[in-house]
């Protein structure tokens, strides 16, 4: 289904994935489209279709049997439909937070409609959000007319679509074209990609953003798109600037206030310092051409190597290289713990289909999670990997290091 009028673009992930946003003009496809990389101009159908701001036709109302607490299940559509508060004998369009044609764990295209959308909000509003809140960062911000502040349910609606549709969908369906998403950080250099992985919070961002700082190009942060073959593809998040980033790289800070005024830029300054991590929180991403001039998103490349990041109880440093099978294992136990351990991003939706059509989705799982591991291992034969472990009080930007020594290898 299309608007009259509505804009739309098609986005290649991987050598063969393609994702449709429809709506691509609204406030929050804006936002989606700072993650999605390339376009696609081959033409392709799309594997996935999100339709923002629209129910999937103007006569259209929820049906099917319950399965879970907030879902209805259509055998006859294999539509789900998703409401935003646990369902009841009474209901609403209005209450529909999500409606999934098709099978997202399945091979079949699917669409994802999401009728309600945020827009900015008012002065006002946004006022009196942060002083119902409590938030004093929210409630000066909201008082100087900060953008921040105005765009703040759009980031959310387009972080929370991210998460909860399009990377649960990359994850079964990359698998089904040969690749995989892996957890870690990607850059490259001359044609070269360098993986940095590891658990959440290791310095993964920190590390990558100080390679892009010495002229490196931009692959992906937190999630990276791997073919069996090594090669990976860009899936460039924007970034979501922390105060650790801010200490390691002091020029993020003039790049966050460059465009304030100069009376707007001396009360952020003064947030900084009194309420740093509630003040960043509430600043939207930033693409990586913002974050460093000059840097850019890179080309598809093969990864020659990965260098995997532990922290832990040890005294000092301790860096080796290692062999295929054990960073095999661990890249692919970290995806499954994001992917399957980690409710911000697995939502019982994904197993509806099965559920309600009595199928065991737990033996679909195992051939899921074999099939990643076949990718991983084959994608990693020509990679040389080598495991650094480092104290937790370790600056991660120290590990520059060790990084230039497996280049120099």
């Amino acid at each position: 289904m299309k608007s009259v009028g509505a804009s739309e673009k098609l986005y290649r992930l991987g050598d063969k994935c393609r994702v449709r946003v429809i709506g691509s003009n609204t406030p929050v496809g804006q936002v989606i489209d700072g993650t999605l990389g390339p376009f696609a101009s081959d033409g392709a159908d799309a594997d996935l279709t999100l339709v923002l701001g629209e129910y999937p036709s103007k006569s259209w109302k929820p049906s099917g049997f319950t399965v879970g607490d907030r879902l209805l299940y259509d055998v006859n559509s294999d539509s789900t439909t998703v409401f935003r508060r646990p369902s009841s004998s009474s209901l609403s369009a209005k209450g529909v937070e999500y409606v999934i044609s098709g099978d997202i764990r399945g091979e079949s295209q699917v669409t994802a409609f999401v009728p309600s959308l945020p827009e900015r909000m008012g002065y006002v509003r946004s006022l009196k959000r942060g002083v119902a809140r409590g938030s004093l960062a929210r409630t000066v911000l909201a008082a100087v007319g900060s953008d921040y502040i105005t765009a703040e349910l759009v980031e959310q609606e387009a972080a929370k679509l991210r998460l909860a549709i399009l990377e649960p969908f990359l994850y079964y369906r990359l698998p089904l074209c040969e690749s995989t998403l892996v957890h870690g950080s990607v850059v490259s250099s001359n044609g070269s990609g360098l993986l940095f992985t590891g658990g959440g919070h290791i310095g993964k961002t920190a590390l990558s953003l100080e390679m892009v700082r010495r002229g490196f190009s931009y692959l992906g942060d937190d999630l990276a798109i791997v073919g069996r073959d090594g090669r990976t593809s860009p899936y460039p998040e924007p970034i979501r600037i922390q105060e650790q980033h801010l200490m390691l790289f002091p020029e993020l800070q003039r790049k966050l206030v460059s465009k304030m005024s100069v009376g707007r830029r001396t009360l952020f300054g003064w947030m900084l310092g009194r309420s740093p991590g509630e003040t960043l929180e509430l600043l939207p991403r930033m693409k990586i051409s913002e974050v460093f001039e000059g840097a850019s998103v890179g080309e598809p490349c093969h990864i020659d190597n990965a260098l995997l990041i532990q922290k832990g109880t040890v005294s000092q440093p301790q860096f080796e290289e290692i062999d295929l099978d054990s960073i095999a294992k661990t890249v692919t136990a970290e995806l499954f713990w994001e992917f399957e351990s980690g409710h911000w991003r697995h939502n019982q939706y994904i197993y509806a289909p099965s559920c309600a059509k009595g199928f065991d989705f737990l033996s679909e799982e195992s051939v899921h999670r074999s099939r990643i591991k076949g990718i991983i291992l084959d994608s990693f034969r020509n990679v040389r990997t080598f495991l650094l472990r480092v104290p937790y009080e370790f600056k991660v930007t120290e590990a520059v290091v060790y990084v230039d020594r497996i280049l120099k290898k």
